[in-house]
């Protein structure tokens, strides 16, 4: 369930506006795929977590350790890129900046395998692109929250 901090602490406030809620905000949910005893129940039980994302502006510590995945960027789920971006700090970190002759070799050294200047190559190479795609997410997660069909939607895509 989605919604604004200030819905969830009405309805927390107003637990008998929460079935007029779900038919108003999810049609359908209440009856055809929970009861609305099960909706109220699942509500008071989960945790109300906002949706947040995160853009490191360094991800990389001397020459020893890099950020890859979530801890270096988070974004909200709804544009789908979460797991790929992260999937892709790896590749791009194998590909572009780790020594062909010792991918295999990951235990040996670190001396080889990813050579001084490696973490802060990879970093001004990497940052542009993660950033872009968490602003991306964003604004997807903007476009949702006022309708797809909304106004700034509609403008911009013309």
């Amino acid at each position: 369930m989605v919604a604004p901090v200030e819905e969830f602490r009405r309805l927390t406030e107003h637990p008998e506006e929460l079935e007029d809620f779900f038919h108003a905000s999810y049609p359908g949910v209440i009856p055809n795929l929970l009861s609305a005893e099960s909706a109220k129940e699942q509500f008071f039980r989960r945790d109300h977590l906002s949706l947040m994302s995160i853009k490191c502006g360094k991800i990389g510590y001397g020459d020893s350790c890099v950020l890859l995945g979530d801890s270096s960027h988070t974004m909200p789920p709804f544009y789908g890129m979460g797991m790929n971006t992260g999937l892709e700090d790896v590749r791009v970190l194998f590909e572009q900046f780790v020594d062909p002759a010792h991918r295999e070799d990951v235990y040996s050294s670190i001396d080889t395998f990813c050579p001084r200047g490696v973490t802060k190559s990879y970093t001004d190479y990497r940052i542009p692109d993660v950033q872009a795609m968490t602003d991306i997410a964003c604004n997807h997660f903007e476009e949702l929250k006022e309708g797809v069909p909304g106004p700034t939607t509609v403008a911009r895509k013309k």
